[in-house]
């Protein structure tokens, strides 16, 4: 007797007298047969493509994990089925999420001796416990396989046809809708912008209904950055109102399913940039790759990596990033993010007295993660909590001091069986833990001369949002005269012009290194932004060297007029005709009536002189012999050095009056 039943989309149950079998695997599917108060079969079909309409059907993670982790009497058996191809890709999945299990590819992070012993530890654990199952792979050969008295023949990449005597059920594993998290959201008002704090996305693939939360969006100096992924990361910032192109910037902790579903992102039409550590990125790369059936050069054009070095600060987008190494079941970081701390999902406490013991990690480790809740530069501390080998426990949380304890956000944890008054803050989705907020907002006009800036236009949205947000906007009356100083001008509207007389107006970009006086000729708004940050960005856009070389000729142009000998057109001429030039070693070049302007490398003039750093070479030379690769400026206007003094050069290029 044959029985079928749906439970979501892309997922069924037949089932026999004797026999019951699982087709397809969503993320999140253990929620549904906790809510339900479902047995969950032990024998899993796959179909051969695992990533459809933004979902992965393979996402058997979760679904092992509960019988990995919940005790029992005796080994229980699990059966992977599927054809050779879906065996193969879910051998590479598993074997980067649980790599103590009998059967997966081995990740190459295990040749780490740190990663090698907490598989020990994990073992160790699960046995102790009583904790265990053994996890077999069955292969559909010819398109036929027998599960008990159950015939499954596959007839499709993803169809299935399933017999037991004379009666037959037709399985399609196909997922044609994007459908929402199985068990429910409730209705949140859209995030409002913030300056400093975190706002709290879905989703917690754990084994109950109530967790409802791993993903979390962390703004700083109103960057918005994602940290770790959801399954359901489209639904979610549908229901909260963001627009997921315009977080271009993602934290990954580490590759467990709930954390690093970003797959979706692949189909951007701009790279996403993924922050996390060269072993994380590249488990990750290959975990894609097997999900998606593509390869692994595909996936990664389809990021910009950025690597962060555990306890090394980097800055990105004018912020300071600085992750630390957590314990947890594969390699996984923990990461600051300006005034928020994320501990990633981490062992705490006593498990790690546990592994101390055991002599995986040393009392120095032990203590440096302990310390994560006492952290004193961190506002709010974001934290999952699911007790068990992997995560804090909540007991345990509730003995630190109240003054620290007020600074956790709970995640990643039942709400409904959590001690009551213990001064945490949980979790909640789509709930906003504001450290400042600070938002400014800004009119049609200014921002439409802003975009239409010609920089503007070269920078990705992020970096426009920076220069907004941390601008100042000032406006000035008629003949009002200000200085850039240390910051770069934007002016988004009105007229000004410096003490060249040359006018500058809506639109116009002053400069990374000006510290030029300006007086308005109309009344005018201008964006100030520090120099250093418009640095940073041009760096990252590699447009540094671009607007450095416009910003050089527009500076060394500025003394040309106080001199009084040479004209507009003639300026004109030497604008478009300069250029810095990188020039090979062993290369002989003709100077003929150029201005060649020597910054570094080695050289000899035709005569046999060697050049010297930031000389002006002169044109009667004819020719130089390169010895080394050097670099220069040059410029068609031959006799402007005898404009320009040595020394005028020798600073403008040491920046000392740019």
């Amino acid at each position: 007797m044959l029985k079928k039943t749906k439970i979501t989309e892309g997922c069924y149950i037949v089932c026999s007298d004797n026999t019951s079998v699982l087709f397809g695997c969503p993320s999140d599917i253990v929620k549904v047969f906790t809510s339900k108060h479902l047995d969950i079969p032990h024998n899993i079909v796959l179909p051969d493509i695992f990533f459809q309409n933004g979902i992965n059907v393979g996402a058997t993670e979760f679904l092992i994990a509960n019988f990995i982790y919940k005790p029992a009497d005796k080994i229980r058996n699990i059966n992977i089925i599927g054809s050779k191809k879906a065996i193969k890709n879910q051998k590479i999945i598993l074997g980067e999420t649980f790599p103590s299990i009998k059967g997966v590819n081995k990740p190459n992070w295990l040749k780490n001796k740190k990663t090698e012993n907490f598989v020990k530890y994990e073992e160790f654990f699960r046995l102790k416990k009583n904790i265990f199952a053994s996890i077999k792979f069955k292969e559909i050969k010819n398109n036929l396989i027998k599960i008990g008295d159950i015939a499954i023949e596959q007839i499709s990449p993803v169809s299935f046809s399933v017999k037991n005597g004379d009666q037959v059920e037709n399985i399609d594993i196909l997922i044609e809708n994007q459908i929402s998290p199985f068990f429910g959201v409730p209705n949140v008002q859209p995030p409002i912008s913030i300056k400093d704090g975190i706002i709290i996305i879905g989703s917690g693939n754990g084994f109950s209904q109530y967790e409802e939360n791993t993903s979390s969006i962390v703004f700083s100096d109103y960057v918005p950055i994602f940290v770790d992924g959801s399954p359901w990361e489209e639904y979610y910032n549908s229901v909260l109102g963001i627009d997921n192109s315009e977080y271009l910037i993602f934290v990954l902790t580490h590759n467990h399913d709930d954390h690093c579903s970003l797959l979706n992102l692949l189909f951007f039409n701009k790279k996403v940039k993924i922050l996390t550590t060269l072993p994380i990125f590249n488990s990750f790369v290959k975990k894609a790759s097997a999900i998606l059936d593509i390869s692994e050069s595909e996936i990664k054009e389809g990021f910009q990596f950025i690597e962060l070095i555990p306890d090394i600060t980097k800055r990105i987008y004018g912020i300071d990033f600085t992750a630390h190494e957590t314990i947890h079941s594969i390699p996984t970081i923990g990461i600051r993010i300006g005034k928020i701390l994320v501990s990633g999902d981490t062992a705490w406490g006593s498990t790690l007295d546990l592994m101390e013991q055991e002599s995986i990690i040393t009392k120095d480790e032990k203590n440096k993660i302990n310390s994560i809740p006492f952290d004193n530069k961190s506002k709010y501390i974001f934290m999952d909590s699911g007790g068990n080998l992997v995560h804090p426990n909540i007991q345990e949380l509730s003995q630190i001091p109240e003054i620290n304890r007020k600074k956790l956000i709970l995640n990643h944890i039942n709400i409904n069986n959590i001690p009551k008054n213990l001064g945490f803050l949980y979790g909640l989705f789509g709930a906003s833990y504001i450290v400042d907020k600070g938002y400014q907002p800004l009119n049609a006009h200014t921002l439409s001369a802003f975009f239409n800036n010609k920089l503007i236009n070269k920078i990705d949205k992020i970096w426009q949002k920076v220069f907004l947000s941390r601008g100042k906007i000032k406006k000035f009356d008629h003949h009002q005269k200000t200085k850039t100083g240390k910051y770069s001008a934007f002016i988004l509207n009105g007229v000004i012009q410096n003490e060249q007389g040359k006018k500058f107006g809506t639109g116009d970009f002053l400069g990374v290194f000006s510290s030029e006086n300006f007086e308005t000729i109309s009344p005018t708004s201008i964006l100030f932004v520090e120099n250093n940050l418009v640095k940073e960005c041009l760096e990252e856009e590699k447009l540094y060297e671009q607007f450095k070389k416009l910003d050089f000729i527009q500076n060394i142009f500025y003394l040309i007029p106080q001199l009084r000998r040479i004209t507009n057109k003639q300026i004109v001429e030497a604008q478009e005709s300069f250029e810095i030039k990188t020039i090979k070693k062993d290369t002989k070049i003709k100077t003929n009536n150029k201005l060649f302007i020597f910054v570094s490398g080695i050289c000899t003039d035709s005569f046999g002189n060697k050049i010297n750093k930031l000389q002006i070479i002169d044109y009667n030379s004819k020719y130089l012999n390169i010895e080394e690769d050097s670099k220069f400026i040059i410029c068609d206007i031959y006799n402007l050095k005898n404009y320009i003094s040595n020394i005028y050069i020798e600073k403008i290029l040491k920046g000392e009056i740019l």
